[in-house]
């Protein structure tokens, strides 16, 4: 079995434009970041083709609405986008 290789984080929007965008097999993302959340990021993965599989992590007890979203995504992926 081959190890995988894993990469430091950046912010969401070098991400984006980076080659690893295209590259990537799993993400792990903070659902509350600089510029986009981890919620947008998603939404512009999807808009742009790249059907990454994310665990969303988050560290803020304060961010219910994000968590909620989050997890509507997981229970019924077809009507949250």
């Amino acid at each position: 079995m081959q190890g995988r290789i894993t990469t430091e984080g950046q912010a969401p929007d070098e991400f984006l434009k980076s080659e690893q965008v295209h590259d990537t097999s799993c993400l792990i993302t903070n659902l509350d970041m600089p510029g986009l959340n981890g919620i947008e990021l998603q939404d512009w993965l999807i808009a742009h083709g790249h059907c990454i599989p994310i665990i969303f992590i988050t560290a803020n007890p304060d961010e219910n609405d994000l968590i909620r979203q989050a997890f509507a995504r997981v229970l019924h992926p077809a009507s949250s986008h």
